[in-house]
């Protein structure tokens, strides 16, 4: 997510396909710069605390509190109706659709352009070489 020209706040999903019984297991891991006086040189990081001053930023359980049953809803609108459920959210929210990306990924680097998201969850690479589908990887938008 991002605010005040820097990133807030990020979501890491890790997919676990061996998960004991049918289907495959997601490791959802959420990151929000609360309190961060600095960020590391060329990184555009934004924190909370600044963006509220002068009234303090949330303490992490505050956010907690307003954060889980927000995820909650999109968990049942996953089960309910698939990823097609989250799509046009998905899509609407999606930093960097239509720029270039880097990904590293396990079948090695991509760099293209940031096409869409497609009704699996892969991201949509245009590339020299045509069009990648992204499942996995560690992408960066330029």
């Amino acid at each position: 997510m991002l605010a005040g020209g820097g990133k807030l706040a990020g979501i890491l999903a890790e997919v676990e396909p061996a998960a004991p019984g049918p289907g495959v297991a997601v490791v959802l891991g959420i990151g929000v710069n609360l309190r961060v006086d600095a960020f590391p040189e060329g990184v555009a990081g934004a924190s909370l605390h600044r963006l509220l001053a002068p009234a303090p930023p949330p303490s992490a359980e505050e956010l907690l509190v307003v954060l889980l049953p927000a995820l909650a809803s999109r968990v049942r609108s996953l089960e309910g109706g698939g990823i097609s459920a989250l799509l046009p959210d998905w899509r609407a929210r999606a930093v960097g659709l239509g720029g270039r990306v880097v990904a590293e990924t396990p079948g090695g680097r991509v760099e293209g352009r940031a096409l869409d998201i497609d009704s699996g969850g892969a991201l949509l690479v245009e590339t020299n070489a045509g069009t990648v589908r992204l499942l996995a990887g560690d992408a960066h938008f330029l």
